[in-house]
């Protein structure tokens, strides 16, 4: 199954100097370039991404779907809900938690999130991916994506390890 992001968008743009500064120029613009290289990830990588922005307005607000970014949704909080607070439910409500990794800074909802069963990463460790090599990929097998982790491993272990995602499914 594909992995979705959730990530804390406030979070990833002031971990990246050039969007910080823009930010505080044009906030929008801002927003925009980081929207744009998750795009640009999600193209290369697979898997999808859920954008969530602090406090925007007066209601919870998603973004409809651009089709230029089919595997990117934005969302701006209402006022009185945060980023934090979405990403935790995102989790919660999750069928398959192990399907999820929170890019946040916050280390606490990190925990939280982990806890739960979902992987995390830190926003630098994100765009550190950003702008990793992307075309120094191992071959896939068939019917595998390119550059997963099963494509690392021997024969054995992976059988062995897909064995174990049969089980843990089997019993949810």
């Amino acid at each position: 199954m594909p992995e979705i992001y959730y990530i804390d968008g406030y979070n990833l743009l002031h971990s990246k100097p050039e969007w910080s500064a823009l930010a505080d120029e044009d906030l929008e613009a801002a927003r925009e370039a980081v929207v744009e290289a998750v795009n640009r990830w999600t193209q290369t990588r697979g898997g999808r991404a859920c954008v969530f922005f602090d406090g925007q307005g007066r209601r919870h607000e998603r973004i409809a779907h651009d089709p230029g970014r089919p595997a990117v949704e934005v969302v701006y909080t209402s006022s009185h809900l945060s980023a934090d607070s979405l990403i935790e439910r995102g989790v919660y409500t999750a069928e398959k938690r192990y399907n999820v990794i929170v890019v946040t800074a916050d280390r606490g909802i990190r925990d939280f999130c982990l806890g739960l069963g979902a992987l995390s990463m830190t926003p630098d460790h994100f765009i550190a991916g950003l702008s990793g090599p992307t075309t120094a990929r191992p071959p896939s097998r068939p019917g595998k994506s390119v550059g997963s982790v099963e494509d690392l491993l021997d024969e054995d272990s992976a059988r062995h390890l897909r064995e174990l995602r049969d089980r843990i499914e089997d019993q949810d």
